[in-house]
C-alpha cells in the first residue's frame, strides 16, 4: 500500500496526462490484486512486475516532475528490495533442489521474509550462501545483492537502523522521527536534510539516533557539497563521464570514483572501480595528474 500512496503523489502533482494515465493503470492493477485473496507470494511478485513496468514507461516521459519522482522512487524501491527475495526465487531450480542444505537455507529465508524486511536479512543471507557459491547462480545472486547495497549504501544504512530500532528498547522513538526520515529518503535535498537533522538532534541521547545523525551528515558530502566553515574556498573539478544507463553516470575526482543516479550520489568501492572500463580510468588518472591543469576548455 505504501507504493500506491507514492504513485498517488505523482498522479496528483504531475500535469502530464501520460504520467497520470500510467499511474492510474498501475494503481488499478495493484488494487485489484490486493482485494482478491491473492496468496502473499503471488501478490508480491505481481506488485513487483507492475512497479517495474511503471518505472520503465515513466522513464520515457519528458516531464521534470515525473523524472524527479522516478529517480527517488527507484532508489527507495531498490533499498526495500535488495535482491534477497529475487535470489530465493531464482535459486529454486532443479539444479539446487538436489542440494538439501542449500534448499534448507532458501526455505528458511523465504519464511523469514514474511516477518523481516530484506534490509535486515541480506547480510545473513549472503553469509549463509557463501558455502554454495560454486553454483554459478548463487555467486551471481550474491554479487547482485552486494552491488545494490553498494549503490545505495547510505539509504540502506539509514533504513537498517530504523528497522532495528523497531525491535529494540528504542522503538518508542520511531513514530517521532519516522516521517522526517522517510521524507528525507523520498526527496533528498538540503531542506529535507536540515529538517531531519533538526528533528533528530533532540533525541541524540539515543545511540541509534546518533548513528542516524552521523549518516545523514555524511550522506552525499564526499565532494564537499556542504561546508561547516562558511569561509571555505570552492574549486571546480573536471572529469570524463562514463554513462552506465539512463540517469546514471560515473566520474572520477582525485583518485576516487562516484556514481550519480538521478539525484543520488554514491562513492564506488574498490571492487566496483576495478570493473570500470580501463580506458575510462586511464583518462581519469591522466586528468588528475598534478601536472595537468584545466582552465576552461584548455
Amino acid at each position: 500500500m505504501a507504493m500506491i500512496e507514492k504513485i498517488n503523489v505523482l498522479k496528483s502533482k504531475t500535469e502530464n496526462n501520460d504520467s497520470r494515465n500510467l499511474c492510474e493503470e498501475a494503481i488499478s492493477t495493484m488494487n485489484s490484486a490486493l482485494y482478491e485473496n491473492v496468496p502473499e507470494d503471488a501478490r508480491i511478485e505481481l506488485e513487483k512486475a507492475v512497479i517495474e513496468k511503471l518505472f520503465e514507461n515513466l522513464s520515457k516521459i519528458e516531464d521534470q516532475e515525473t523524472q524527479e519522482w522516478l529517480d527517488n522512487s527507484k532508489r527507495n524501491w531498490a533499498v526495500q528490495n535488495l535482491g534477497v527475495r529475487e535470489a530465493i526465487n531464482s535459486l529454486f531450480i532443479e539444479e539446487t533442489k538436489e542440494n538439501a542444505s542449500l534448499l534448507q537455507v532458501l526455505e528458511y529465508f523465504k519464511a523469514q521474509l514474511t516477518v523481516v524486511p530484506e534490509v535486515l536479512l541480506y547480510e545473513s543471507f549472503i553469509s549463509s550462501l557463501q558455502s554454495f557459491n560454486y553454483f554459478p547462480r548463487v555467486g551471481g545472486a550474491i554479487q547482485a545483492i552486494k552491488d545494490r547495497v553498494d549503490n545505495y549504501e547510505a539509504d540502506v544504512s539509514i533504513s537498517k537502523i530504523m528497522e532495528t530500532m523497531k525491535r529494540t528498547r528504542s522503538h518508542y522513538l520511531v513514530p517521532l522521527i519516522d516521517d522526517l526520515v522517510q521524507n528525507y529518503l523520498d526527496n533528498k535535498n538540503m531542506q529535507t536534510k536540515s529538517s531531519l537533522k533538526e528533528g533528530l538532534i533532540k533525541y541524540s541521547y539515543d545511540p541509534f539516533v546518533r548513528d542516524l545523525i552521523n549518516l545523514v551528515t555524511a550522506d552525499a558530502t564526499d565532494l564537499q557539497l556542504e561546508y561547516a566553515n562558511a569561509q571555505c574556498d570552492i574549486e571546480k573539478v573536471y572529469s570524463p563521464v562514463l554513462y552506465l544507463g539512463e540517469n546514471e553516470a560515473v566520474f572520477g575526482v582525485r583518485g576516487s570514483y562516484y556514481v550519480k543516479k538521478g539525484n543520488t550520489l554514491s562513492k564506488l568501492n574498490r571492487d566496483n572501480v576495478s570493473r570500470l572500463d580501463p580506458e575510462f580510468t586511464k583518462v581519469c588518472e591522466a586528468i588528475n595528474n598534478p601536472n595537468v591543469v584545466i582552465d576552461g576548455k584548455k
